[in-house]
């Protein structure tokens, strides 16, 4: 809560809802804990019923008054981070991970450095994904190998190998020598237990005379992090030009500034104050550690790592959305306009939706609610969207309400059996006769391959299409990992949009 601003609170709470910690913000009294949880638990409640996984990972919901933050540790404990409405859930999430792996620690009786540093965060995300209130919104640290080369710099005698060496070996020696030129590490770490980093380190030498060749080592890399002595002043005052002489050679890295032997706090030369001024200047995130006692150093990888990772997940995510924006702009250049139907199970997550408000190209949005379930939502370029929220209705469902469309997505939970496939198929023949020829109608199914089939082979929707011929039904399942099959079968609806359509 030091760290990043505008945090009204943080609750700890088990799977029935009970409170197992919390910690409140400044100016909150006790009874302000009562509200929290209210506000809370409901919304904990239908995340785990809706997202119907083992474990949900992470989700963010947002109210008038409250941005929460939900950390699942996979260990019957969901962490909750409180956001005022002005709060940075960019700002937060990196801090509240780094919090969640360190509570799952202690909830496996390992062992954990209690502490959360002082951290000063540069994040590469200039603006925050668009957000609907009363709206959850799914994101996970998908799994995987992902392999970085970090670059370590910093004058002489900071403890450049020593803070290496606690990371890679877990040990200190207080009689490392100079790197000569170069010292190349290799260690794996498990992030927040689902991505494995392989990280290549470059301790690069920092004598004068080395300078010539640094270069080579600089090629390639990452990330860097540039580590000072709080005790030494000057070495604090050359973190300016080892920024320099890296920006020549390789140009803007993700930068870490690194405040290194804070065990010698009694002898410190350089304030926390005077460090995060410097780490502003030069864009760089910024905490402090200390090699010898291990304090922070893991957390100042694993905060690079987290970085690295979600910089390498968001940038095969927006291949994929920029494709479909091209695919978009191709219809609006042929003047064409085009209307998409929504069909969701979930009253309060709607991955659909999501994922099509995150594309800019489709321009400002006017949302009318109809009556409760239905909504239309309304863009500059022409594009209308048609949700109906099953959960949300009050009645027995009129698929009238899509006629017009050209397209429809349903999304629905696969894990509740054969009942809810009977109840799916009456929903899919309804929305058949209600749409024009040629609509093509996607339904995406929550669970695994092995249940989707199990779904289509329930629904047994073949005599119905030979009776429609132009319609075409598609299944796709949805996983945990789910945003880029989303974003595929959106690519795929759009191709198949009928062409030369009227505007809508």
């Amino acid at each position: 809560m030091n760290v990043v601003e505008n945090i009204k609170a943080v609750l700890v709470s088990d799977s029935n809802g009970l409170i197992v910690a919390s910690q409140l913000g400044p100016g909150l009294d006790e009874n302000v804990l009562g509200a929290m949880s209210s506000v809370v638990q409901p919304i904990l409640d239908k995340i785990k019923k809706d997202f119907s996984f083992k474990s949900f990972g992470t989700a963010t919901f947002d109210t008038d008054d409250f941005r929460l933050i939900f950390l699942d540790t996979g260990r019957n404990i969901v962490v909750t981070v409180v956001l005022d409405n002005l709060g940075s859930i960019d700002q937060a999430m990196p801090v509240s991970y780094l919090l969640t792996e360190k509570i799952a620690r202690v909830l496996e009786d390992r062992e954990v450095q209690v502490e959360i540093p002082r951290i000063s965060l540069k994040m590469d995300t200039e603006s925050e994904d668009h957000r609907l209130k009363d709206h959850i919104y799914q994101m996970r640290l998908k799994g995987g190998k992902y392999r970085f080369k970090f670059v370590v710099i910093g004058d002489a005698s900071v403890g450049k190998t020593s803070v290496i060496m606690r990371f890679v070996e877990h040990k200190f020696e207080g009689d490392y020598r100079s790197t000569i030129g170069l010292n190349l590490l290799a260690h794996t770490h498990n992030l927040l237990g689902n991505a494995e980093v392989n990280f290549y380190i470059y301790d690069i030498g920092a004598h004068d005379f080395f300078r010539r060749v640094r270069s080579a080592y600089y090629t390639g890399a990452h990330a860097c992090f540039i580590i000072y002595d709080i005790t030494r002043p000057e070495s604090f005052n050359h973190v300016q030009k080892w920024y320099d002489e890296m920006t020549e050679f390789v140009g803007t890295l993700p930068i870490c500034l690194i405040g290194n032997k804070l065990d010698l706090e009694s002898e410190r030369k350089v304030t926390v104050e005077e460090a995060l001024k410097m780490a502003e200047k030069i864009e760089a995130s910024f905490l402090e550690t200390s090699a010898k006692t291990g304090s922070n150093v893991d957390d100042a990888f694993s905060l690079m790592a987290y970085k690295l990772v979600q910089a390498e997940q968001q940038r095969e995510t927006d291949a994929v959305k920029n494709s479909i924006s091209e695919e978009m702009q191709k219809l609006f250049d042929e003047k064409q306009s085009f209307i998409i139907g929504i069909l969701n199970e979930h009253k309060t997550w709607n991955p659909v939706l999501d994922h099509l408000l995150q594309l800019p190209i489709l321009g400002d949005v006017q949302e009318k609610e109809l009556e409760p379930g239905k909504r239309v939502l309304t863009f500059s370029t022409g594009v209308k969207l048609i949700n109906m929220n099953l959960d949300a209705l009050t009645g027995t469902p009129d698929m009238s309400f899509f006629n017009g469309v050209q397209g429809v997505v349903c999304v629905f939970n696969g894990r509740k059996g054969i009942e809810s496939a009977q109840v799916w198929r009456i929903n899919i023949l309804k929305l058949i006769n209600a749409t024009q020829p040629a609509c093509t109608i996607l339904v995406g199914i929550q669970g695994d391959e092995e249940q989707k089939n199990q779904f289509i082979e329930n629904l047994n929707l073949n005599p119905v299409l030979e009776k429609h011929p132009l319609h075409s039904v598609l299944f796709f399942s949805l996983s945990q990992d789910y945003d880029l099959e989303l974003y595929d079968n959106i690519m795929m609806l759009l191709e198949s949009l009928p062409k030369n359509q009227p505007n809508a």
